[in-house]
């Protein structure tokens, strides 16, 4: 088991420029702020970091409205209770007292739901776990879902297995009559949003009502892997991964769907 885990990475090195693309528009952000500052006082810098503020737990609460994720709740509540106080500016000791403690527990919550891997995104952990069967570099990509075999779950389970892969940021579900789709790639905020049209050149695992599951990897991430890795294997091992997942979480062992893709 312990040499499984330390395979090496059949990925390519992701990009891993959000962290200083955040810090630099942080940066940006303060200087601006300051120049405000300078010019107009603390009330206008107040007003605008209120209504920045405002404008973002709109859209964390979009973001948890779509997922129903506790860790974007948290920070949804911290920047709309943020935001009010910057733009109300009350003084009532109690209602500041008040504001105060609030906003130390949403906080220290926030920072316990990154230490239990709430917000952690599994894109890449999906990808290298679907790679790890995967030895063959035969036959390359093509532009084609892949017929992944069979599964047994009733429309309920499919269902809440969906929403249950939203909750914990593993995949992005798209509900339709007689299918449920599963779209990976959740880096993306349009998936978070609803705002992706054509799921068809996205990766997903679909779900039909007669138990059917299909494989879709799109091209930019059968690009992300080193070798050109036999694409229907990879497709297979794709399906087989989600399978188990299903299975794991019809026997109510979700702690093992969890335990897997934090074993990258």
């Amino acid at each position: 088991m312990e040499d499984k885990m330390k395979q090496t990475s059949k990925l390519k090195p992701l990009d891993e420029n959000g962290p200083i693309a955040g810090l630099l528009l942080g940066l940006v952000m303060i200087i601006i702020f300051g120049v405000i500052w300078n010019i107009s006082g603390e009330d206008t810098v107040d007003k605008i970091a209120g209504i920045l503020l405002g404008l973002g737990g709109i859209l964390s609460f979009l973001i948890w409205y779509r997922t129903k994720n506790t860790g974007h709740f948290s920070f949804m509540s911290w920047q709309i209770i943020m935001a009010i106080r910057l733009l109300f500016n009350f003084e009532d000791p109690v209602v500041v007292t008040v504001y105060r403690v609030v906003i130390v527990i949403l906080i220290l919550f926030f920072f316990y739901m990154i230490y239990k891997k709430k917000l952690k995104n599994y894109y890449k952990s999906i990808l290298e776990l679907a790679a790890r069967p995967v030895d063959d570099t035969q036959n390359g990509f093509t532009s084609r879902p892949y017929p992944a075999g069979s599964a047994e779950y009733s429309p309920q389970e499919i269902t809440e297995f969906a929403k249950y892969c939203a909750k914990n940021l593993i995949a992005m579900p798209y509900l339709e009559e007689n299918k449920v789709i599963l779209v990976l790639a959740m880096d993306k905020l349009k998936d978070i949003l609803w705002s992706r049209n054509n799921y068809a050149e996205s990766s997903y695992i679909s779900f039909d009502a007669q138990g059917k599951v299909e494989v879709n990897i799109a091209q930019k991430e059968y690009r992300k892997y080193k070798d050109e890795l036999t694409f229907d294997q990879l497709c297979s091992s794709l399906g087989n991964l989600f399978i188990d997942f299903l299975n794991l979480f019809r026997e109510n062992k979700t702690g093992e769907i969890l335990a897997r893709l934090n074993s990258i």
